[in-house]
């Protein structure tokens, strides 16, 4: 509850989103909140598309229940807090379409439950950080449309054995297409579409037998 609150105050809700977020109301039955049924905690946050404004706060992470944060489409900058890695039971987050920037924090590989990250859409820089390559659940990876010029695609992703979804595209990304993605179980659909990479597709890329689009 009070996570919540702090998370109101420090973020601009220009068309009042947020209205029933006050006492009045059980903050289970708050817009975007979801809770447990036992135990009134708070598992799942969802504020996508609420013209949100400001930095994404670090009070949510004292939602230590939380499983699901969606933030995407609204108009959050800056760089995803640090503290975000103190959710040890989150599983979606997904920021896509926002203003945020920077580079991609290393904090979020600390992660391990994360099944989908989706980042896509937003401004961040430099290089994609090896550590993506170790959460153990990642099922869905989207960084499509970033700023992520001249970084390479660090061949750690293919350790990701339950990938299903890579999408990198539009980002500028150059080297080669790492061969050892040829070695994933579960990948159905890449995307490495709109980048500066070189070389023909590795062989091992048309083994991977259950591959539905390759872009």
């Amino acid at each position: 509850h009070t996570a919540l609150l702090s998370f109101k105050l420090s973020t601009n809700d220009p068309i009042n989103a947020l209205a029933n977020w006050n006492s009045s109301t059980s903050f289970c039955n708050w817009n975007g909140v979801l809770c447990s049924r036992r135990r009134q905690r708070v598992v799942a946050l969802d504020l996508a598309a609420m013209s949100l404004e400001g930095t994404v706060s670090p009070y949510l992470a004292n939602l230590s229940f939380l499983q699901a944060l969606n933030l995407s489409s609204n108009l959050f900058h800056g760089t995803p807090p640090i503290e975000l890695a103190q959710l040890p039971r989150l599983r979606i987050l997904h920021l896509s379409a926002n203003n945020l920037d920077g580079a991609i924090p290393q904090s979020l590989c600390l992660c391990r439950s994360l099944q989908q990250l989706s980042l896509s859409r937003n401004q961040f820089e430099g290089a994609i950080d090896a550590c993506f390559g170790s959460l153990p659940d990642l099922e869905y990876l989207s960084l499509r449309s970033n700023n992520l010029v001249g970084s390479t695609i660090p061949p750690s992703l293919a350790n990701l054995s339950k990938l299903d979804t890579l999408d990198l595209s539009g980002n500028g990304l150059v080297g080669n297409r790492p061969g050892e993605f040829g070695s994933m179980p579960r990948l159905r659909r890449i995307n490495l579409s709109f980048n500066n990479l070189t070389g023909m597709l590795p062989p091992s890329m048309f083994n991977i037998s259950t591959l539905q689009i390759l872009n």
